[in-house]
């Protein structure tokens, strides 16, 4: 199955414009924590549409973690549009930043993604689950009209039947996954989104196939600050999980 390898179409619809090409290897920001050595742990952040290294320190989310005292170690990736557009985002993020990431002796690695970078983080969940412990997805896009209308079409996810999928139907395998979340529960899946988001809708679905206590919807739209609000509560909701001394 080549669900990564083939997600160009996805972003046809979703990213526009030109582009730099996608480099070889992924850009990366390394920020340690408070203890500097021995750490288990280690959050990836991967970035929405548009956002470039740095954003997520601009936006407070290593300073959040710090401030609570969480001896985590975190990455920005520079997971940018051309790694989608040219399927090579799975291939990248597992040689460039989550191979060697095990192979320095972190145990348990988080993948973090707001919008765009939700979906990177769920369709690398999606192939590669062993390779990492957990996922938080802010706004994801989870795909185009027509998969969703389909989806809508069957009532729901789990009365939803794919058929057969071949290996450039990367829609179909994604939400093929989520409907069999709830019995395989692979890795723990995080959703955060806010009520006026432009994705809420196809949000709403994708939290129907995940435990209730798995899923915060606040007051907010697609931006910054319903996504700076909820790594808030996702970081004491998950406190137990992402630090090594609770």
């Amino acid at each position: 199955m080549k669900a990564i390898a083939c997600i160009g179409l996805l972003f046809s619809i979703f990213i526009t414009g030109c582009i730099r090409a996608a480099k070889v290897p992924m850009d990366t920001i390394y920020y340690e924590g408070p203890e500097k050595a021995g750490n288990s742990h280690l959050i990836v952040f991967l970035p929405g549409r548009g956002d470039r290294l740095g954003t997520y320190m601009k936006h407070g989310f290593i300073d959040a973690i710090r401030q609570k005292g969480l001896n985590v170690d975190m990455a920005e990736a520079d997971a940018y549009e051309a790694y989608y557009q040219d399927g090579s985002i799975g291939v990248r993020l597992r040689e460039d930043i989550i191979g060697p990431a095990k192979a320095k002796g972190y145990k348990h690695i988080w993948l973090v993604g707001i919008s765009m970078g939700g979906t990177g983080a769920l369709l690398y969940a999606s192939k590669y689950p062993d390779d990492i412990s957990g996922v938080i997805a802010f706004s994801p896009f989870l795909g185009d009209e027509e998969i969703i209308g389909k989806i809508k079409n069957a009532d729901g996810v789990q009365n939803w039947n794919p058929g057969r999928i071949t290996e450039d139907d990367w829609q179909d395998f994604l939400w093929l996954w989520i409907k069999n979340y709830e019995t395989e529960k692979s890795l723990p899946v995080y959703l955060g989104y806010g009520d006026h988001d432009r994705f809420a809708p196809v949000n709403n679905i994708f939290a129907t196939a995940l435990p209730r206590d798995h899923v915060v919807v606040i007051n907010g739209a697609h931006d910054w600050q319903t996504w700076e609000t909820l790594w808030g509560i996702f970081i004491e909701k998950l406190r137990p999980e992402i630090n090594p001394k609770d």
